[in-house]
């Protein structure tokens, strides 16, 4: 085998040579792009989870503010529907807020982030719910100068701190999309 070669013109040697380096820069190349490929399906993946569990956020707030409207519509109302619509609105919000949390803890460095879903979820289940709740049992007691009371003083306070963990999560999420995607 190694007589053949010596044999060989220059010119076919050159060409053998050609030949394997263009084969290895082949093998290189398919190398890079598979590698490229998986990256940026990862990268993808994280880009996709990071927006679906913005948009659950999103939803979730809908029906937060459609709880706090539902609470107000029963306060002056007292029509059941009302009720109903509030009740109904806070499963699909927690539904939504405990969705986003599960695909944020698959985001990697998620930590601040998580932190601040977290938040946004404890605020709605730990003030402003118990309090748009208080509400709706004082209307059903036709307590309705208590419910207004509770509202104004223990209900707005809430909703508007409410706000500003919507706000920090809004901003993490910024800075986690500008630092990590």
């Amino acid at each position: 085998m190694l007589q053949k070669l010596r044999d060989l013109k220059v010119g076919y040697k050159h060409l053998l040579a050609f030949a394997v380096v263009m084969a290895l820069g082949l093998i290189g190349f398919f190398r890079m792009t598979n590698a490229m490929n998986q990256y940026m399906a990862v990268i993808t993946g994280d880009v996709e989870k990071a927006h679906d569990a913005d948009n659950y956020i999103k939803m979730a707030m809908v029906e937060n503010s459609n709880m706090g409207r539902e609470t107000i519509a029963y306060m002056y109302t007292s029509d059941e529907a009302h009720r109903v619509a509030k009740l109904k609105a806070d499963e699909i919000a927690a539904d939504n807020l405990s969705r986003a949390v599960a695909i944020i803890k698959q985001l990697p460095e998620h930590d601040v982030l998580l932190k601040a879903a977290e938040e946004v979820r404890n605020t709605d289940e730990n003030l402003c719910n118990p309090y748009e709740n208080k509400i709706l049992a004082l209307v059903k007691q036709h307590k309705f100068a208590e419910a207004k009371r509770v509202y104004s003083s223990d209900l707005v306070p809430a909703r508007a701190k409410m706000g500003e963990a919507v706000q920090r999560f809004a901003d993490e999420m910024d800075q986690y999309g500008s630092v990590n995607l």
